[in-house]
């Protein structure tokens, strides 16, 4: 009698896990004063398409339940969920114009299958590495002629 009841048990729960949906790494891949480059990697069940996931900018009033600030600022950050050949799924945040600030802290809301789910994501925006060549050349060393 309680095996059956175990396996019903799995049965009914089976499609909750297959459906799960997690969230990976966060991939920055901008600097300060350009325009925002990042992507947050998701954790999905097999078969998921971009279409069936939809990721946006959490609401204004789960930014007040979390306690963290919302500025204006955070509405021009676009969201838009790919999903690779390979069957890897991921968010892919960006903006149009240059981001000022070092720091971006927001919510990212996830909703697919009829289910919602939230990750916070903190950002640092490091200002560019100048990759132009140096023109003098240094030793570490050196002696004066």
């Amino acid at each position: 009698m309680i095996k059956r009841l175990f396996w019903i048990l799995f049965l009914l729960l089976l499609p909750v896990c297959a459906s799960a949906l997690g969230f990976g790494e966060l991939v920055v891949s901008s600097y300060l004063d350009q325009p925002l480059r990042a992507r947050v990697e998701l954790v999905a069940g097999e078969g998921l398409q971009a279409e069936d996931i939809r990721a946006s900018l959490a609401a204004a009033e789960t930014f007040n339940k979390a306690g963290v600030d919302r500025p204006f600022s955070l509405s021009k950050l676009r969201f838009k969920t790919v999903v690779t050949e390979s069957g890897r799924a991921y968010i892919d945040i960006t903006s149009r114009e240059t981001i000022r600030e070092p720091y971006l802290d927001f919510l990212v809301e996830v909703a697919w299958g009829g289910a919602t789910r939230g990750k916070a994501c903190r950002i640092l925006l490091y200002p560019p590495v100048d990759a132009a060549p140096s023109t003098t050349k240094r030793t570490a060393n050196a002696t004066p002629a």
